[in-house]
């Protein structure tokens, strides 16, 4: 998590790195569609959503694995599951919104 945050602010970082940086969020983004198609079903065509729901869950498990590091206990399922439920809530609610 560092090193992009690093690179992308230094000024000294090349157009080349930058680029780097770019095309390594596309991938990463078309390796986790496969999945994000089978979870989401049709709100899976919805970009914002799918954004939404990489960036909490991925944020989620990065703060577990910081945690971690730092000597926090592991997070109880019942957390885990506390955000599965939040993440697939938010989908129902902006699908039915956008069905209106």
């Amino acid at each position: 998590m560092q090193i992009p945050l690093d690179l992308g602010a230094a000024p000294q970082t090349s157009e080349a790195t930058r680029a780097a940086m770019a095309l390594h969020g596309a991938e990463l983004r078309r390796a986790w569609k496969p999945l994000f198609e089978q979870a989401l079903g049709d709100a899976a065509e919805d970009f914002d959503l799918v954004v939404y729901a990489f960036s909490t869950l991925r944020g989620y498990l990065q703060g577990n694995l910081i945690a971690r590091r730092i000597g926090r206990r592991r997070p109880a399922r019942g957390e885990r599951d506390l955000v599965v439920r939040g993440v697939a809530s938010a989908i129902r609610q902006a699908r039915r919104e956008n069905a209106n």
